[in-house]
């Protein structure tokens, strides 16, 4: 687990044993998205990569393209560069070095895109990322065949605003995608033909968001905690309430626990079916 404060300074925990073990090991954050690899032995954030293995981590020497984010489930890393988005594979060798091979195109756009917001809405189990294609149009790729857009949105909202929450979430199966900004919010469900478009009153201090497996909620951290909504019917069925501002909310993989990040220093764990049976 990484985590970083309002110095900036980001500090790591193993959480294999019994107890978190807090390693020997703290530097600066410059707001890039980290990603672990696949054996969470590797870690990637602002062009650097550490290695997890050693207490402390030891600094991997070559850099990588600052847009990047490894594969959580294959080694990997997939990197976005002006206007072209590539996959390498990688391996670890005895002296600590990371070796690419077998590089490929995912995608090339005839303009740079905005290559933050297209990382933090790639989505490798659904093998589909999204990203702004111009100022009015967002598109939707498959990873597969990323040479035409599987679906084109257009919209009012300007996504670009500031530099916080991603401006765009997809569903964990890809279908649903979500784009938040101050003008306001829109779901779109991908699996009717033309995708159908739902309009959301979320709080415009939003800080991130993610939908349940079912593709049925939307779980939304806020200055005023946690909602849980139910997008089609623009509903809140839930309020969860918290002694500080609501950071970040993460879902784990098992898609059964809600990880909450407070403003006042403690990470919360939740059962997510207990939440919503409620």
């Amino acid at each position: 687990m990484l985590a970083a404060g309002a110095d900036n300074m980001m500090t790591a925990w193993n959480l294999e044993g019994a107890a978190p073990t807090r390693l020997n090991w703290e530097t600066y954050w410059e707001g890039r998205p980290s990603s672990f690899s696949h054996d969470s032995q590797l870690v990637q954030f602002h062009g650097s990569c550490w290695s997890l293995e050693t207490n402390p981590p030891a600094a991997i020497s070559e850099s990588i393209p600052e847009a990047s984010r490894f594969n959580p489930s294959e080694p990997s890393l997939v990197s976005i560069w002006g206007n072209r988005m590539f996959q390498r594979d990688w391996e670890l060798t005895k002296r600590g070095r990371l070796v690419f091979t077998k590089e490929r195109d995912l995608w090339i756009s005839t303009a740079p895109q905005f290559t933050g917001t297209a990382l933090m809405t790639l989505q490798f189990g659904a093998k589909r990322f999204a990203a702004p294609q111009d100022e009015h149009t967002i598109g939707v790729w498959s990873l597969a065949t990323p040479e035409k857009p599987l679906h084109e949105l257009k919209h009012e909202l300007n996504l670009n605003y500031h530099a916080g929450p991603p401006a765009l979430t997809l569903s964990p199966g890809g279908n649903v995608l979500l784009a938040f900004s101050q003008q306001g919010s829109i779901v779109w469900d991908l699996e009717e033909s033309p995708p159908r478009e739902y309009r959301l009153q979320l709080d415009a201090h939003l800080q991130n968001a993610f939908f349940t497996t079912d593709n049925k909620l939307l779980v939304v951290a806020d200055f005023n905690g946690v909602g849980i909504y139910d997008w089609a019917a623009d509903r809140e069925v839930r309020r969860l309430k918290y002694p500080g501002t609501v950071r970040q909310v993460i879902p784990h993989p098992d898609g059964r626990h809600l990880v909450t990040v407070n403003g006042n220093g403690t990470v919360y764990i939740l059962r997510l079916p207990d939440l919503l049976n409620r």
